[in-house]
């Protein structure tokens, strides 16, 4: 099973937010299974992040202020 986790990116800087990211995983020994960006309703932006493990996909919504979704509703 996937755990997915989605971030909303109003950063207008996307290169340095997923930079951040990227520094983060590498600190706390994650690896993703992969890493995209979803564009939303309007001019809203998104990145899905999904990984295999639970424990890490909860502490990636948690730092940054992420939330996970359900299976069905991911794709």
């Amino acid at each position: 099973m996937m755990y997915i986790v989605e971030i909303g990116s109003a950063d207008a800087d996307i290169g340095a937010a997923m930079s951040h990211m990227q520094t983060w995983l590498d600190r706390n020994d994650c690896e993703p299974a992969m890493f995209r960006q979803v564009t939303g309703y309007g001019a809203g932006r998104f990145l899905r992040v999904e990984f295999t493990s639970e424990r890490d996909a909860a502490a990636f919504a948690k730092s940054f202020a992420g939330r996970m979704l359900r299976p069905e509703l991911s794709r």
